[in-house]
């Protein structure tokens, strides 16, 4: 995984709490604890198939939030003269 600057650090971390708990739960224990879909079924008590739509959900909003928070604010964009 790449290694992200501190600014992508505090935006992984906040587009993180935008998730619903059990997608965080997820998330986390995919790619922090590096565990697979079937051990990640066991822990969280649900499918395999339950974890993967989960997971794929959670990663298509994070890309959502991640995308939004690195677009310029409206005070940041230079007006026209």
């Amino acid at each position: 995984m790449a290694k992200l600057n501190p600014r992508q650090q505090a935006a992984l971390k906040q587009a993180l709490t935008t998730l619903p708990r059990q997608q965080r739960l997820i998330v986390v224990l995919k790619y922090v604890d590096d565990l697979t879909e079937p051990e990640i079924a066991v822990v969280t008590r649900s499918s395999p198939d339950d974890v993967r739509a989960s997971l794929a959900g959670a990663m298509r909003d994070l890309r959502a939030a991640l995308k939004d928070s690195s677009r310029p604010t409206s005070s940041a964009v230079d007006e026209p003269s």
